[in-house]
């Protein structure tokens, strides 16, 4: 087992867990939204609630997904936790709408999107046809996606 974390608090915890349960793996220590190169190729992946939601902008997500896409085997399930949005939320449209009229003119180019919001943290919800969209141009296909009880979705590396 194989995985990756940011924070160095919760990756000593996991070395720990690891130990105390007497099971072979590591926590590799990383940056936030970055994926190890030295990971290596396995048969499936998780990404938790805490990481995925809070990358900022599309793009980013995606480069994201890629890289994991490298450490995935062909065929091999991703499955992703986050939360969820209907496509025509008012909250969401309203949010976007008033960060686009407060966002100076020159600062447009990493624009509000839709889903996003800043609470004491920055997250964004994910509706199904856009998480299926950022799979896909990350080499993924969605198989499964739920919004209840808890939000996940599950991909394949295609």
């Amino acid at each position: 087992m194989e995985a990756f974390e940011c924070s160095s608090e919760l990756s000593e915890i996991a070395t720990q867990a690891l130990r105390e349960q007497r099971l072979s793996g590591r926590v590799e220590l990383c940056g936030p939204d970055e994926v190890p190169d030295q990971m290596g190729v396995h048969d499936g992946c998780f990404v938790g609630f805490g990481a995925y939601m809070h990358i900022v902008g599309r793009e980013h997500r995606v480069k994201f997904l890629t890289n994991i896409r490298a450490h995935v085997k062909t065929g091999g399930p991703i499955l992703v936790s986050f939360s969820p949005r209907h496509d025509e939320s008012f909250r969401f449209r309203l949010i976007r709408a008033a960060a686009w009229a407060a966002q100076p003119f020159g600062s447009r180019s990493q624009r509000v999107e839709l889903g996003d919001t800043l609470s004491g943290r920055f997250d964004h919800f994910f509706s199904e046809r856009e998480l299926a969209e950022e799979l896909a141009k990350a080499g993924f296909q969605l198989k499964m996606f739920r919004d209840q009880p808890f939000a996940s979705a599950v991909g394949h590396a295609v």
